[in-house]
């Protein structure tokens, strides 16, 4: 079961970034929060523009019980000091049986600057709650 997200993001700053990002998802009433990059580095989305990412969630999740929604930056290891922009969340949906794409859970559009701590490696993040629809 996947939680489909489409977002939009650009460079903090003219010139070349080699930051990652990840997609995190919390569930209502859980502790555990669920990533598109299963903590692997290799899985991370690295590019800029709009974009498709998946959750991984619990067979039979639902979108009602979708919490929040977690963008999280990590430093890349060549320009450690760039930052991503995000600027919009298009839409976050399950398929249903059929393939097809479910209602919306998130839309957001606003500007969000993310930038990583090099040093400690810890993700710059920006977290949006589910039934929002801001900013469109």
């Amino acid at each position: 079961n996947y939680l489909y997200v489409e977002f939009r993001s650009r460079l903090a700053a003219a010139g070349v970034c080699d930051s990652k990002l990840a997609i995190q998802v919390k569930l209502r009433g859980a502790d555990t929060v669920y990533s598109s990059d299963h903590q692997v580095d290799s899985l991370r989305i690295q590019s800029e523009g709009w974009r498709r990412g998946t959750v991984e969630l619990p067979p039979g999740t639902t979108g009602a019980q979708v919490e929040s929604l977690t963008f999280a930056t990590y430093a890349g290891k060549n320009q450690p000091g760039c930052a991503l922009v995000l600027t919009d969340v298009r839409k976050a949906f399950f398929l249903d049986h059929g393939y097809v794409p479910g209602a919306n859970v998130i839309t957001w559009q606003g500007e969000q600057t993310l930038r990583p701590d090099a040093t400690s490696g810890a993700p710059a993040t920006f977290t949006i709650t589910a039934g929002t629809h801001q900013g469109l």
